[in-house]
């Protein structure tokens, strides 16, 4: 069964896109799930079950790749949503912040172990390569294939510098 918002907003939908603003940026909502959903504008097209960078200055959102959590960005947008439905470029809707949540994933993606940025766009791993760590997201199962996933998200889910120790 979808989630459903507990938070009491009149008119919001989840799975609802637009290219004018129905409720401010920024603002969330919970669901019947234990989720938290923020509204959002895409500043490129967001794919579905894409990861995002959320720029808090902003509001907008791009799909999380290693080069925009690079240290320079990663001061803009150290949040990270996740899009439950696609979002065309300019335009709004929400997505996933906390919760059980759908995400892509690349290869051989382990459950249960700390996942990362990657070159390709919206999706995570959980190869170091890329010192950049999202926390607080991981997987339930392990995914073979690259795929969209169901796993976990605590709020709030963010991008943070990571130093394999080995």
């Amino acid at each position: 069964m979808p989630a459903v918002i507990t938070s009491g907003l009149i008119g919001a939908n989840l799975t609802r896109t637009s290219t004018a603003a129905e409720f401010a940026v920024g603002t969330m909502v919970t669901t019947t799930d234990g989720g938290i959903y923020q509204y959002v504008q895409a500043s490129e097209n967001i794919s579905q079950y894409g990861c995002v960078a959320i720029y808090g200055d902003t509001g907008t959102v791009r799909l999380l790749e290693t080069s925009i959590a690079t240290a320079a960005g990663i001061l803009n947008a150290r949040a990270v949503g996740f899009a439950q439905t696609s979002i065309a470029s300019a335009s709004y809707g929400w997505v996933a912040r906390s919760g059980k949540v759908i995400f892509a994933v690349l290869d051989d993606c382990a459950a249960g172990v700390r996942l990362f940025t990657t070159a390709t766009a919206g999706s995570l791993d959980d190869a170091t390569v890329s010192e950049c760590l999202v926390s607080g997201v991981q997987l339930t199962t392990t995914s073979s294939l690259a795929t969209a996933i169901t796993g976990y998200a605590a709020c709030p889910a963010f991008i943070g510098m990571y130093t394999n120790p080995a």
